[in-house]
């Protein structure tokens, strides 16, 4: 599903620019011992369907390499446009199941609903750069209590070289430069950030089977960066025909390096989100079925291993299980640890959410990849007719 997207414009004229202006609000920030104006930028922060907020702004910088040396500079150009929102919002109003993975409709919807609230003519939707995108998928677990007791067991594994923060037992975000990755119960973050605002929109037995399904979701996100995108496709050579084409028409950019709106395929998102999810739980889709309860591991281990390295392995994922893979790693060689962990990711083998640090009947064996049966797969029928609007 897409969730926010931050789309930049080509240049604009600067009569658009100032009608796009005067609809919005201006922040100023002054030294007040010199009266030097630091920066002021204004913001259009246009209210979409269900109240969600588009955010609109005109820019007139960017950083562009200079002839001279290549060292990028901010320098002063022609107006452009930056718009970020949640287009899952915009479309159904809250986010928490339902969304399109469409992202080339889901930009053409979001501009002609722009044009259309505004009374003005922008760039045609395909021209835009992307400088954002969150790809999130749903898992429908059985209770609430599923989903609190799968969160407990991130405990034991790591994302290397990134800050992790945790939320309680409702969420694990893992921020990186190029990406970031969420983790969280959906019903906890509906209800502390939009079922407030939705009372105004929805019916109340909606609302509340909206929350009650929620309750039972663990959502994962892929938020999409401006240096992930610029390192995917800047060198591409399909990046480089659109540059082509695109000027050809009297198009100019800000940039050249950020892919267009239809460079972002599904098969490019997917790509992506099973990556980042794979780097943190060492699990996949791909090859055999995973095994985490302690019969089925020893066995997997034992059958695939000479006895005395499956041994030595058994009691590897015994730790990892138990005390954690931070812990585990600084008590051994570095050597050692990545090995005997690539062979229980190679053989399948999960050291979250095992029997050994609960009852084996509360293992509800589960990973939030996209081969899950409790991914939640349905478009809501409200965004299928939306954007059947502008195909």
């Amino acid at each position: 599903m897409i969730d926010t997207i931050g789309i930049l414009s080509p240049y604009i004229d600067e009569n658009l620019a100032k009608i796009i202006e005067n609809q919005g609000k201006k922040f100023i920030k002054i030294d007040c011992n010199s009266g030097v104006i630091e920066f002021e930028f204004i913001n259009n922060n246009l209210n979409g369907s269900y109240d969600s907020r588009i955010s609109i702004s005109v820019k007139r910088e960017a950083w562009i390499k200079s002839l001279k040396d290549g060292i990028p500079i901010l320098s002063k150009t022609k107006p452009y446009l930056y718009i970020e929102c949640s287009i899952h919002k915009l479309l159904l109003g809250h986010n928490c199941y339902g969304g399109s993975s469409d992202f080339n409709l889901c930009i053409k919807y979001l501009i002609i609903f722009i044009q259309k609230s505004l009374d003005i003519k922008l760039p045609q939707y395909d021209s835009w750069r992307v400088k954002r995108v969150d790809s999130a998928e749903c898992y429908l677990l059985e209770t609430k209590k599923h989903c609190m007791h799968w969160f407990k067991t991130l405990s034991s594994v790591n994302f290397a070289r990134r800050n992790t923060c945790t939320f309680g037992e409702t969420g694990v975000y893992l921020s990186g430069s190029t990406t970031t990755l969420k983790f969280y119960h959906k019903g906890s973050e509906f209800k502390k950030h939009d079922k407030i605002r939705l009372n105004r929109y929805f019916k109340k037995d909606y609302l509340l089977n909206t929350i009650d399904k929620a309750e039972k979701i663990v959502r994962v996100e892929v938020e999409i960066h401006k240096k992930k995108l610029v390192s995917d496709f800047s060198d591409s050579k399909e990046l480089l025909e659109k540059n082509e084409y695109f000027t050809s028409l009297g198009f100019n950019f800000s940039c050249d390096n950020l892919p267009f709106i239809e460079l972002i395929t599904s098969n490019y998102l997917n790509k992506v989100h099973d990556n980042q999810v794979f780097k943190f739980l060492k699990e996949s889709d791909v090859g055999m079925e995973t095994v985490r309860k302690s019969l089925d591991v020893r066995e997997r281990i034992f059958n695939s291993f000479e006895s005395s390295l499956a041994g030595n392995l058994f009691g590897f994922w015994y730790q990892m299980t138990t005390l954690g893979e931070n812990l585990v790693k600084s008590k051994m060689q570095k050597r050692t640890f990545y090995k005997y962990r690539k062979l229980l990711i190679d053989n399948s083998v999960s050291w979250v959410d095992t029997d050994i640090t609960r009852d084996e009947s509360r293992v509800i064996n589960f990973s939030p990849i996209r081969s899950s049966p409790r991914r939640m797969l349905d478009v809501d029928s409200i965004i299928i007719e939306k954007l059947k609007e502008v195909i």
